[in-house]
């Protein structure tokens, strides 16, 4: 298999559980570039005595460009990233719905 290409082979681990019933661990990987998570883009293995056993791959082989991504750094703040889904998603009565930030229900994936 031809390495990917420096871009794409990013990957942060999101969750490892051990299955006691497998007596393995379900490891779940997301893909990044420049650190920004890809939209719908992870991989889930199956690793059992340090070999992955099962591989459910939901990884990109390959982009068109990433000449849009300049920085890791987010060029909208959360608070406009809500208000433009939210009206996108054509929510009704998107006036009752608030942003809220609370730092203490950040995690990190």
């Amino acid at each position: 298999m031809a390495a990917l290409p420096t871009a794409i082979n990013d990957f942060k681990i999101r969750n490892i559980d051990n299955s006691q019933s497998m007596n393995a661990d379900v490891v779940v990987v997301q893909q990044t570039i420049n650190g920004i998570p890809v939209f719908a883009k992870s991989a889930t293995f199956l690793i059992k005595d340090k070999k992955i056993v099962s591989a459910n791959n939901g990884l990109a082989t390959s982009v068109t460009s990433t000449s849009k991504i300049a920085s890791n750094k987010a060029s909208l703040s959360a608070e406009s990233a809500f208000a433009i889904a939210v009206n996108r998603l054509k929510i009704k009565n998107q006036a009752d719905y608030k942003f809220a930030t609370n730092n203490s229900d950040k995690k990190d994936f």
